[in-house]
């Protein structure tokens, strides 16, 4: 699944190898609050794209195949975008064409253009990992073609490699093989956009996420009681407790108190316990993410873990299903533009997206990333009882002579004699 725009509400999804029927996707699209949907549906059970959007976002709709979804996305602030979401084919020659076909739209294309999707190549041996090597004719295909067309790889955010054969040990490889191209146009205009690798989980692909938004602190969210917890009894003994304690004042002021103290002890009963499926989802997510980044891949533990987070994600659909009932449905010149385009490109590179803590957790928050930077130097610069410096000192030739010392002592005690005389 790949992501446009808006991390936490995405506006656009565009989805490769749906394997399912429209009636599928239509069900699909519609609990997640997308209004509008083109597809091509799959061959047998290969194959299959899906672009979805949401309402208040108007789309022209260029071409429809079973290897690209070309359109222009105009937004409420009237912003066109063009999109083209491929599925490239694993036959290099297929993929001639289809690079041919993608040269010819950026002879032609003006707005601000985004290639996305399964590019089914990379542009060297370092985007892979494990097996053969790959031929130097076939990348070199890839990367004329994005050097002609003067195109953007804009990098990414996170683990390297995107595709997973899911195979143990020495047979297992993984390639980074889902990507985002961009004109000169779009770089400049979007340059704060940057693209994230997301977690693996349900495909041997991860998805990706094209994100043209700075990421926004969220307010803490308000506890809420999960209807889950009655038939627990530790829940019930939390409450009961709970409401015994004392809490002097008026009756208002008692009730509101126990309730306080009840929604803590909850609230740390609920996180002590995991409870939350959302938190057990990120945790199975980052299990799945070291079995899946492990050199040694153990396909029977990434199955199992994968199972798992299918199930914590169906409970957690559930969940929301039950809170929110019925209403969850609605809730210059090309050549300097080119180099104008590529120093946004680096200048993004270089900004700091999220750094990784002591303990191996990534950070996004700008918060956490000063604590991670302002720990880091103070590490480097701060010692803790140091010792054995006689060794050192020893080889470092005396610059300061005992004389030297005496003068500025007595030059020091008559200058304090002056001052002292003439305060007096």
């Amino acid at each position: 699944m790949l992501e446009v725009c808006n991390l936490h509400s995405p506006d656009c999804v565009f989805l490769v190898e749906t394997k399912n029927k429209r009636k599928k996707l239509e069900s699909i699209a519609k609990r997640a609050g997308f209004s509008k949907m083109w597809c091509v549906e799959p061959d047998g059970i290969a194959g299959g794209l899906c672009f979805l959007c949401k309402d208040n976002f108007l789309v022209d709709v260029f071409d429809l195949n079973k290897s690209v979804i070309d359109v222009a996305i105009t937004n409420p602030s009237g912003v066109v975008c063009r999109f083209t979401g491929i599925y490239a084919s694993t036959d290099a020659s297929e993929r001639r064409i289809l690079w041919r076909v993608l040269s010819a739209i950026a002879r032609v294309t003006t707005d601000p253009w985004v290639i996305m999707g399964d590019f089914n190549c990379v542009l060297s041996n370092e985007e892979k990992w494990g097996g053969g090597e790959k031929a130097e004719w076939e990348m070199a295909d890839f990367r004329d073609f994005i050097e002609d067309n003067g195109l953007i790889d804009i990098g990414y955010v996170g683990y390297p490699f995107t595709w997973n054969n899911r195979r143990g040990g020495r047979a297992n490889v993984k390639e980074r093989l889902d990507r985002a191209l961009v004109n000169g146009r779009w770089r400049v205009e979007f340059e704060s956009g940057f693209l994230k690798h997301l977690g693996p989980g349900g495909s041997d692909h991860c998805p990706i996420f094209l994100q043209h938004k700075e990421a926004t602190r969220t307010a803490k969210k308000r506890f809420i009681f999960d209807s889950r917890w009655i038939d627990n009894p530790q829940c019930e003994f939390i409450i009961r407790n709970s409401w015994r304690t004392s809490v002097f004042g008026s009756r208002w002021y008692t009730l509101q108190g126990k309730i306080k103290h009840c929604r803590r002890k909850l609230r740390s009963w609920r996180t002590s316990s995991n409870l939350n499926s959302r938190a057990r989802m990120q945790e199975l997510q980052h299990q799945l993410e070291s079995v899946y980044e492990a050199d040694e891949f153990d396909g029977e533990e990434y199955k199992n873990l994968e199972s798992s987070l299918k199930e914590a994600s169906k409970e957690e659909e559930r969940y929301w299903r039950d809170k929110c009932r019925a209403d969850w449905l609605n809730l210059g010149d090309k050549n300097t533009s080119f180099f104008h385009a590529k120093t946004t490109q680096r200048r993004s590179q270089n900004r700091i997206r999220g750094l990784e803590n002591e303990h191996g957790e990534w950070k996004e928050e700008e918060f956490d990333v000063e604590q991670i930077v302002l720990g880091y130097f103070s590490g480097i610069y701060t010692s803790c009882c140091p010792h054995g410096f006689e060794e050192v000192l020893n080889c470092v030739q005396q610059r300061v002579t005992p004389a030297m010392i005496a003068r500025y002592v007595v030059a020091a005690l008559q200058l304090a004699i002056y001052s002292l005389r003439m305060i007096l």
